[in-house]
């Protein structure tokens, strides 16, 4: 079980079992946030056409290059 269920349980909530209907919810958010990225990659693209890549970058900044995403050694 993962540290933060153990947490919660030792604070005196009761966990539910993981049901099917859980299952259906994951997999409609993750699929809600597919299609939000691919809209802000078309809406970035359509910007850069109109203001260009230096404005671009204001508005959408990203990671700056060769950070790690996620990280690399266990807390």
């Amino acid at each position: 079980m993962p540290i933060e269920l153990e947490l919660l349980q030792l604070s005196g909530y009761e966990i539910e079992p993981f049901a099917e209907e859980d299952l259906v919810g994951m997999v409609g958010v993750m699929a809600l946030q597919l299609h939000l990225g691919m809209r802000e990659g078309l809406l970035a693209e359509k910007l850069a056409r109109k203001v260009g890549e230096e404005k671009l970058k204001e508005l959408f900044p990203n990671y700056h290059e060769g950070s790690p995403a996620v990280l690399s050694s266990p807390l």
